[in-house]
């Protein structure tokens, strides 16, 4: 039986590959205590953009890897496949090309992306497994069950190790969970590409996909609402409506909109990297 796993990464390391210097490191930085970021410093992508036991659920009454490894195992395989792809395409000057499936499968991934990361999800496992107990217990007195029963309900209440496990399976289970609005939005939005030919480049960060409004409101039912998925420092994922097809298919990213994009990232995440020192203290100096 092979060995469980208990640090999962949020960020896969599949994507964080394409920010990190030659010597496969990576320059980064969290928020601290005070919310403010903490001085980059540079590290393994092994401790980056990770929480223990962040997907772990209970299966058969233990522990269980089977999210990171099975769920998010399947969806970081297809981004390390998908990606080298695309990024052998823009070098070459070429769009890249996929069939409907896999069209599919990359609007599907941008919203894994999304769910998964503790940016979007601002949950606090611990309370979520007291207010279930506390609302299976009321609901165990309204249906008259037995004294002995509900001191065993209640007993669990001071259990911290149980609710954080119960909390953390209602979090999980929103995360994976598909959501046919969202899908029915995203098939109304095309592909198109975005590449830094300037000095500046985009960082990585915790909440990996923004959506930018464009100035009004920031929601999927805005019609001006880009969904910007950086793949590397050069490369910008773009899923956009566009009706009419007036807007290129690849397009070059000024420097004055990369910074806006890596001072958005970095105000809305609570971790960020770069291949660069210098980007990265640029992108969180308003923080």
């Amino acid at each position: 039986m092979s060995k469980r796993s208990k640090r999962h990464h949020f960020v896969p390391k599949a994507l964080q590959k394409y920010f990190c210097c030659d010597d496969g490191k990576i320059w980064y930085s969290q928020k601290g205590k005070n919310d403010k970021f903490l001085k980059p410093e540079k590290r393994n992508t092994t401790s980056t953009f990770q929480e223990r036991n962040y997907y772990t659920v209970q299966e058969n009454g233990r522990p269980s890897d089977i999210i990171e490894r099975e769920f998010y195992g399947k969806i970081d395989n297809f981004l390390g496949e998908i990606i080298p792809y695309i990024l052998e395409c823009l070098d070459n000057k070429k769009t890249p090309i996929f069939d409907k499936e896999v069209k599919a499968l990359l609007k599907d991934l941008v919203h894994k992306m999304i769910m998964r990361t503790p940016d979007f999800v601002h949950h606090d496992d611990f309370l979520a497994g007291r207010e279930l107990i506390e609302d299976t217990i009321s609901e165990a007195q309204n249906r008259g069950l037995s004294k002995t029963d509900i001191a065993e309900m209640a007993a669990k209440l001071g259990d911290v190790s149980y609710l954080k496990s119960q909390g953390r399976n209602i979090r999980i289970q929103g995360q994976i969970s598909s959501s046919e609005k969202i899908d029915t939005f995203l098939k109304k939005y095309d592909f198109r590409w975005g590449i830094c030919t300037g000095l500046n480049s985009l960082i990585l960060s915790s909440r990996m996909v923004y959506r930018l409004g464009n100035g009004s409101s920031n929601g999927l039912k805005n019609h001006n609402t880009e969904i910007w998925f950086p793949l590397s420092p050069r490369v910008c994922l773009v899923l956009l409506r566009d009706k009419k097809n007036r807007i290129p298919t690849i397009n070059e990213i000024p420097d004055i909109k990369v910074q806006e994009v890596n001072e958005y990232a970095a105000e809305n995440s609570l971790s960020i990297a770069s291949n660069y020192e210098l980007i990265l203290q640029s992108a969180m100096k308003n923080c």
